[in-house]
């Protein structure tokens, strides 16, 4: 590791963190270890025999020794709390710092070599575990070149009798095999800690990344402990309850009916299958429990589904069936229906039928066309393609279609029109358009004959200020749709006639999607029907 290694790209701030913290425990270390030799040679006031200095002024040198160590040991501390300099040069600094000084102590108490060579041991062990091992051979050899130059000079200043080259020789070795152990160490430490490190970020992630998924998920995700406090509440269960923002921690402020469920729940352990209304808005949904958590912190999962979304879901897998079989459909069915209808047709031909072989032969062949029409409807639904829009003003084209309604009809049909002055475009395929209102307007004028006696119907186009909000109204007077069915006449096969296929609806509001607009059944302020087709995407 060299003086910049820290500023490598390599190295993110949590590895750079590490580095650093073993450098303050080293400087915290070094402050006591220094404090401890100040107050051994301060206060030592007579030597036995065994450690007698060898010089008079020992006794004031080594005092002097660890005074200026103990200060440059806070200087160091200082240093790294400001985190200057680089990190590699408050490394190599505290580490000759620590050998010149305990060379120097060596060298006024040649007795004390053996103690104070284990705290050149302790200095080449940290700066193996500090660098990384990079520098731990640097620092062995560093210390056996100072401490063999300290015992020559100690042999040339006070006499070869003072000399133990065997014992220099065996700490010296001491400091490689401690310099090459702390390496190993130092390996080991940092593997171990490179792969906590490695495990500590995945399983960050996996967090991250399981909240984003519990976030983003369709169902309402609540969980609470014991004590009903929530731990975690997802953005679709704040929309379901309408809640925003605003910091919610017990479950009773959020809804009294939630939580009263919830301590059954917890109470009995059966779930309720009936459909519940939550939130300001009251909005109706099934709600699921289960149980998560340890021993000691148990918690409540409670899972909320929309019931209008589940409803929703139902259809499309209703749709997609329906898709399925539409090619069985037309294979099995039209082709043996076409036969049957043919055949009918011959038989009708014939001299000797009598009256109630026609009234047979006319109930086959309207319910040969009532099955046909069917599955036109089916076909017609399943095959359709992107649908190609053009620019169309509603002022100028509804007229031409009443006209052409009114030619086919023989004027049977009462339609009163009404539109704005100015011109009203929209995008739409007039083909599919044409269906749309043709299946409405015959379905009106059935049923307001049926109850007035007179087929007629009321058309309306409006444009609404200031949004310029296009919309088309088809009202009839009949007795129109029962309260509780209205929610149901756009799904296929609803229907409340006996002989109705409950496709027209449904195939009118998928074509009006188709043309980007929306159908909806409302009554008017009269208690009249309407349907209303609105145009979502405007132009004026």
């Amino acid at each position: 590791m060299d003086t910049e290694s820290l500023h490598s790209p390599r190295v993110n701030e949590k590895t750079s963190n590490t580095y650093w913290g073993s450098l303050l425990v080293y400087c915290v270390y070094r402050i006591i270890i220094a404090i401890s030799l100040l107050i051994l040679f301060a206060f030592q006031t007579h030597f036995s025999a065994e450690v007698r200095f060898v010089e008079p002024t020992a006794w004031y040198s080594s005092d002097v020794v660890a005074l200026v160590y103990l200060l440059l040991c806070v200087a160091a501390f200082i240093f790294r709390l400001k985190r200057w300099p680089s990190f590699m040069w408050q490394v190599m600094f505290a580490v000759m710092i620590d050998i010149i000084a305990f060379v120097t102590l060596i060298h006024f108490n040649p007795l004390m070599l053996l103690s104070l060579g284990i705290f050149i041991d302790i200095t080449i062990v940290a700066a193996s575990i500090i660098t990384a091992g990079r520098t731990s051979l640097f620092v062995a050899a560093l210390a056996t070149v100072m401490l063999l130059i300290e015992h020559v000079y100690a042999g040339w200043s006070y006499g070869v009798e003072h000399l133990n080259y065997l014992q220099v020789a065996t700490i010296c070795l001491t400091f490689f095999a401690t310099a090459i152990l702390g390496h190993m160490m130092s390996r080991k430490l940092r593997f171990s800690d490179r792969l906590a490190s490695e495990r500590a970020d995945e399983i960050e992630k996996l967090e991250r990344l399981n909240q984003h998924i519990i976030q983003r998920m369709l169902v309402g995700i609540i969980a609470v402990d014991d004590d009903e406090n929530i731990s975690l509440i997802n953005n679709t269960a704040k929309k379901m309850l309408k809640l925003g923002e605003i910091p919610v921690v017990v479950l009773a402020d959020v809804d009294a009916e939630l939580s009263a469920m919830t301590k059954r729940w917890k109470r009995y352990y059966v779930q309720e299958s009936a459909a519940v209304e939550i939130g300001t808005e009251r909005v109706e949904c099934n709600v699921q429990f289960a149980s998560g958590g340890s021993e000691e912190n148990r918690m409540t999962l409670i899972f909320l589904e929309d019931s209008a979304r589940a409803a929703q879901q139902a259809q499309q897998l209703k749709l997609a069936s329906l898709g399925r079989l539409t090619a069985s459909i037309a294979h099995e069915i039209r082709n043996p229906l076409s036969s049957i209808s043919h055949a009918a047709e011959l038989l009708q031909d014939a001299e000797s039928l009598t009256a109630q072989d026609e009234k047979l032969l006319a109930m086959i062949q309207k319910n040969s066309k009532r099955i046909d029409h069917t599955i036109s409807n089916i076909l017609q639904l399943s095959r359709r393609k992107q649908t190609t829009t053009e620019r169309v003003d509603l002022c100028q084209w509804l007229p031409e279609y009443i006209s052409e309604v009114m030619e086919i009809k023989s004027n049977d049909w009462q339609i009163d029109f009404q539109c704005p002055d100015e011109p009203t475009y929209v995008q739409l395929n007039k083909s599919q358009f044409n269906q749309i209102l043709s299946n409405l307007c015959e379905n009106g004028m059935r049923y307001s004959e049926e109850k007035t006696g007179l087929a007629s119907l009321q058309l309306r186009l409006c444009c609404e200020k200031p949004d310029n909000q296009i919309y088309v109204d088809i009202i009839d007077d009949g007795a129109g749709v029962e309260k509780n069915k209205e929610e149901s006449i756009f799904e296929p096969f609803f229907t409340t006639e006996q002989q109705g296929t409950g496709l027209g609806l449904y195939v009118a509001r998928e074509l009006s999607e188709a043309n980007n607009a929306k159908l909806i059944y409302q009554r008017t302020d009269e208690g009249k029907s309407r349907f209303r087709i609105m145009f979502m995407s405007r132009e004026n």
